[in-house]
């Protein structure tokens, strides 16, 4: 192996090894996070929107079909993704000793150029991963009509 291979080899080693920690790294955030209740306004806001329009299925009914199509999990991993490309291994410990200690984070952040910037970045990361889980449940919307609306039709009968 010669040199340059060997060199190629190791550089793509790191990264690799880089990637896996950031994937790491914003797992541990998004777990620490509280995701899970935007995750459930965003299913209670969605099935409100809903609920009109099928009035013979329950609103439980409705929430369990919302997160038979767009279940939790397919959030978090859109939200891993985006802080893993989007931010490196020391912003997402940043992060994380952010979210256990928000008195100190809030004066960090607020109070440097830096932290402004690594605020923007966050922003930026968790709107990518908000939007695109919020089009993908726009996008599933004629599957979820097609089951409330059997459902609306079989309690109708």
């Amino acid at each position: 192996m010669g040199l340059r291979t060997a060199a190629l080899v190791l550089l793509l080693a790191t990264s690799m090894t880089a990637c896996g920690g950031s994937q790491d790294k914003a797992r541990e955030l998004v777990e620490v996070s509280q995701l899970k209740e935007v995750y459930d306004d965003l299913v209670q806001t969605t099935m409100q929107s809903y609920s009109p329009r099928f009035l013979e299925v329950m609103d439980e009914d409705i929430r369990t079909v919302l997160e038979d199509k767009a279940p939790f999990k397919e959030m978090q991993e859109l939200f891993i993704d985006s802080y893993a490309a989007n931010l490196q291994a020391d912003e997402l410990d940043a992060a994380i000793r952010a979210h256990f200690h928000p008195e100190q984070a809030k004066s960090i952040f607020a109070d440097t150029p830096e932290g402004r910037g690594f605020m923007s970045k966050m922003g930026d990361a968790y709107s990518n991963a908000q939007d695109t889980f919020e089009n993908r449940l726009k996008e599933r919307d004629p599957e979820i009509v097609e089951v409330l609306d059997e459902m609306n039709t079989r309690f109708n009968r």
